[in-house]
């Protein structure tokens, strides 16, 4: 009771009719300046819940909070979990 979760809701009927070549595409990203392949086939992923906030919206996309704040840690070799320096600069 009380402990965070990340999870992921697919759509399994989606999932197995998806052909991953038919939807590759690159599309330019100004942070890299330059393209990137990506792979978003929609309908697949209904949303992504990182320690229970909502990331990403199937629909909608991006989350109110990413971005934004920390929403997650990170694991470190040995099993403990800290936030990572640049995850508290962000929050």
């Amino acid at each position: 009771i009380g402990a965070r979760a990340d999870m992921v809701l697919i759509n399994p009927d989606a999932l197995d009719g998806w052909e991953p070549d038919q939807t590759r595409e690159l599309i330019y990203r100004d942070i890299f300046e330059h393209e990137q392949m990506v792979n978003r086939p929609s309908g697949i992923v209904g949303s992504v819940y990182i320690a229970g906030g909502l990331a990403w919206d199937g629909e909608t996309g991006a989350g109110p909070a990413l971005g934004k704040r920390p929403l997650g840690r990170y694991l470190h070799s040995g099993g403990s979990s800290a936030i990572s320096d640049s995850a508290q600069e962000a929050a």
